[in-house]
């Protein structure tokens, strides 16, 4: 359906379930004209991990546990004893060394800050120091051991020792165990001793040195801490005598009077130097604002009240009005203004006044801005002047500072000389008592054990050790049982087949409309427990169980119009034939008049359900050679009749793809009530997707143990996307119980014929 569909990516490679694009699940389609849409589950929490979980796993060993089984015990038997035959067994000869956590004393108490954590850190490096190339070089040096045909026979005998030799601490105790297996006792007892010689001559016994060169360090230290000790002190009784007062808190307090009034003085200097820098930056900000503005401008209205005071202005004016009035007088009472006397002793007039206010006018500007800079002058000279007398103030203030400082240094000089001398003697003191403890410690723990020694040589083993033999040879076996196991249980798992319901409904998104349950493991004591035979009591679980989709079928559309079931599943071997065959036997039973269309053109089976030939049938009607009365037959079922698939060639398919299909389909609306299709597999051929095209909804058969999730997914897409409406799907041999199972199911008997039908179906 073109309005509901959306892409959807690829189901999820370890659980099956299809993972959202775009915010959204898949939706089965359901065309427009249809009011059925189908419900969307969502999926289990643990299904969209893509982490396949322990119940995954089981489930997967569930269909091939005996074959797995069997070749694990195969594969077990077939590392095991080769392993077991080929290792053999090795002579080991160890030997112990005690490594104590704490380092030993004799006198004192041992460190509390060495931790267990510093233990730890201690036994790893002395690990590596053992099978260190230098320790190793050093032992297979000597004579005796370099001799040994072990040593000799191989290319890089330190490489080999550092591969073969095994340093531990067993139970993770202070004990250090040093061990070697091979083939001949003495050798490997011999090589081990001369490891655990060489270790402690040049690793343990080196520490013992370093302790005691340590101690003699420190002595010379010590007498050079107590030569500068002594210099110092006559230092200081030296610079006490040179001083006029050997009281050093009688000259600090002359130095702190002085340094007092040298604060106080130096205050002020601060003031007036702020003030200073005040000024000059007013001066500037001045000169800036006088450069940036440039000569002060005036208004016209200022220059007319200035004008009009002036008094050559005034007369002036007062000729031009009067001129004025006389023109006009004279040129109402002339009737013209071209023989008037006036006129020229009025232009004349008003040229002199003019040109009197242009002159007056530069006066009044040339007075204005001398004003401007004498009064711009005066500023600046009187911020000079200022800044000058601060600047005066300032050099006066800094010589008596000056003075008081130079006062209180020659004060304070000897007593801070005194006072470091002092602080120095006292520290240095302090050094050389600490050094003097120290050494007096050394002096008694140097006597102390080693950290680290010899508590068992290694001996010449009599006897072999199997336990590597043993472990390796369990191991190997565990491998070779696990190894097939994981391997079917991984390719099951990514099989991601379906198990039960909750995998369709939940993993999914699609409703599931029945379940038929697997009831061949336990009909058998149910049927004698109900007192019925197991044939009996399993035809009736599976009618009950049928009838119960169809029952669903019968609801979605309240219409007297014929419906077209088509019954198809994602691939072959699904139970498709089956559910087509028993859902159309249930809809006849209802009293539906029933025909059941085998659609499979490429592997028919519906005609072998019901014991009739396959030909002639609709392959045979598409062709144009039958006519669907002839193909169709009754079966043993009443209101039940079948059209069997018949011989399927090259014009059976290009009849399928002009449309014949259709016209065949409106023939048998008006004879049947519902028409169920068998159809084929979705994915593996085109066929049924041309079939879909004509039929009401369609069921998708889903089998469990056998069907895989993205497959169904996949055809439960491609059905959609050409406009199927997708009731839901039927889970058959479901492994879960049924509560109706649990009484007696209702069965109603039957000829033999057609219970061996059913059976059959």
């Amino acid at each position: 359906m073109s309005g509901n569909s959306e892409h959807v990516d690829p189901l999820d490679e370890f659980t099956g379930v299809p993972q959202r694009s775009g915010g959204r699940d898949l939706q089965v389609v359901t065309p427009q004209r249809r009011d059925l849409i189908m419900p969307q589950s969502s999926p289990a929490p643990g299904a969209m991990s893509g982490i396949p979980g322990p119940t995954a796993w089981l489930r997967a060993l569930r269909r091939h546990w005996f074959l797995a089984l069997s070749l694990g015990l195969t594969g077990a038997v077939a590392l095991g004893v080769p392993a077991w035959l080929l290792l053999g067994a090795d002579y080991v000869a160890s030997a112990t060394l005690l490594v104590r956590a704490y380092p030993p004393s004799i006198a004192f108490e041992p460190d509390a800050r060495v931790t267990l954590q510093d233990f730890d850190v201690y036994k790893r490096s002395q690990q590596q120091l053992v099978k260190s190339r230098f320790v190793l070089t050093r032992a297979l040096g000597r004579r005796d051991v370099a001799a040994l045909e072990m040593v000799r026979s191989k290319s890089d005998p330190v490489t080999w020792l550092q591969d073969e030799l095994e340093v531990s601490f067993p139970g993770n105790a202070e004990i250090l165990e040093i061990s070697l297996r091979g083939e001949n006792p003495e050798a490997i007892a011999k090589i081990v001793n001369s490891v655990v010689d060489t270790y402690l001559n040049e690793v343990v016994f080196a520490e013992t040195k370093k302790r005691r060169q340590k101690l003699a360090n420190l002595q010379d230290v010590m007498a050079e801490k107590s030569r500068k000790l002594n210099d110092l002190r006559r230092d200081l009784e030296k610079e006490a005598r040179s001083q006029a007062s050997a009281d050093s808190t009688v000259l600090g307090l002359k130095q702190q009077i002085k340094l007092q009034q040298f604060s106080q003085l130096q205050q002020k200097l601060t003031e007036i130097e702020f003030r200073i820098m005040e000024e000059q930056n007013q001066l500037h900000a001045t000169e800036a604002l006088v450069k940036a503005q440039g000569p002060p401008r005036f208004s016209e209205f200022d220059l007319e009240n200035l004008l009009r005071q002036d008094p050559t202005i005034a007369p002036l004016e007062a000729r031009v009005t009067e001129l004025r009035d006389q023109y006009e007088r004279e040129s109402q009472r002339l009737k013209t203004s071209q023989y008037s006397r006036i006129k020229p002793l009025l232009e004349e007039a008003e040229k002199s006044l003019e040109k009197q206010r242009d002159k007056i006018r530069k006066q009044i500007l040339e007075r204005q801005q001398e004003q401007y800079q004498q009064e711009l002058t005066a500023t600046i000279e009187a911020a000079k002047t200022r800044i000058n007398v601060l600047i005066a103030q300032r050099d006066a203030l800094q010589r008596r500072v000056n003075k008081l400082l130079q006062d209180a240094e020659s004060i304070g000089r000897s007593t801070v000389g005194i006072e470091m001398k002092k602080s120095e003697l006292a520290q240095l003191d302090q050094i050389v008592n600490q050094l003097r403890s120290e050494i007096e410690r050394l002096n008694v723990e140097v006597k102390a054990p080693s950290r680290i020694e010899p508590f068992e040589k290694a001996e010449v083993p009599k006897t072999r050790d199997m336990m590597k033999t043993i472990q390796v040879t369990a191991f190997l076996s565990l491998l070779g049982l696990a190894l097939p196991v994981l391997g079917i249980s991984w390719l099951e798992v990514r099989a991601r087949r379906i198990h039960t319901t909750n995998d369709v409904v939940e993993g999914l998104g699609i409703r599931v409309i029945g379940a038929v349950p697997s009831l061949r493991a336990y009909s058998r004591s149910r049927a004698s427990r109900n007192g019925t035979s197991p044939e009996t009591y399993w035809n009736g679980v599976l009618r009950e169980s049928v009838d119960g989709v169809r029952t669903l079928l019968l609801r979605q559309e309240p219409s007297d119009e014929a419906r077209i079931v088509l019954v198809t599943s994602a691939m072959a071997g699904e139970g498709k034939t089956s559910l087509a065959s028993q859902l159309a036997m249930s809809f006849a039973r209802a009293g539906r008049k029933t025909l059941l269309v085998d659609a499979d053109f490429r592997k028919p089976g519906a005609h072998l359900a019901f014991s009739l030939p396959m030909e002639p049938g609709l392959c045979d009607v598409l062709r144009g050679e039958r006519m669907l009365a002839e193909a169709i037959r009754p079966t043993r079922v009443e209101h039940l009749w079948l059209l069997p698939a018949g011989q399927m060639n090259h014009q059976t398919l290009l009849s399928l793809s002009q449309g014949a299909l259709g016209e065949c389909f409106e023939d048998l609306k008006q004879e049947y009530d519902f028409i169920i299709i068998d159809g084929a597999p979705v994915l593996p051929v085109v066929d049924t997707m041309i079939v879909a095209q004509y039929v009401d909804y369609a069921v998708l058969s889903v089998l469990c143990d056998v069907s895989q999730s993205p497959r169904v997914y996949s055809a439960a897409e491609k059905l959609s996307e050409i406009g199927v409406h997708v009731i839901g799907a039927v889970v058959s041999a479901v492994p879960e119980d049924v509560y109706s199972l649990a009484q007696r199911p209702l069965v109603n008997e039957e000829t033999p014929a057609e219970e061996s039908d059913a059976t059959a179906a």
